[in-house]
């Protein structure tokens, strides 16, 4: 049986429908953090999982519900949003996040969002000496 088969849908009723749109829904946003993981360098990362909207990622580490050195998606910070998949969107739209940065002077904060700021890439909230101020400029942005 093909489950994608207009007519083999069509047999399904409201009920049945919706449950199967979820269940897909939960797959969708699942095969998308691995992609994610799976894009990541090498590196350790711990899964975290947010209350608010159920979605899991894996980054180093959450910070006052921010993630920090997040697994992104392929193409994450050249693509246009338009071309983004939904899942993706629904995962990282509005979400900011932080990157580290070793620079000469050390350790540099970069906050990114995908908040529509930019069409094809996320919008560069800025740079931050310390990760308590990235944090801090983050709540009150947000």
């Amino acid at each position: 049986m093909n489950f994608f088969d207009d007519d083999v849908l069509g047999q399904l009723d409201l009920n049945e429908l919706e449950i199967m749109r979820e269940r897909a829904h939960h797959f969708l946003s699942r095969v998308q953090c691995q992609v994610e993981l799976k894009n990541s360098a090498a590196r350790p990362l711990s899964r975290f999982t947010f209350q608010e909207s159920g979605f899991a990622f894996y980054a180093e580490k959450v910070e006052g519900g921010v993630l920090i050195n997040p697994a992104l998606p392929p193409n994450f910070s050249n693509r246009d949003i338009s071309t983004r998949p939904s899942e993706e969107l629904e995962r990282w739209s509005c979400r900011p996040y932080i990157e580290t940065r070793e620079v000469p002077s050390g350790t540099r904060y970069i906050v990114s969002c995908l908040d529509g700021g930019a069409w094809d890439r996320p919008t560069d909230w800025g740079s931050f000496a310390s990760i308590n101020d990235a944090l801090v400029f983050i709540s009150e942005r947000c």
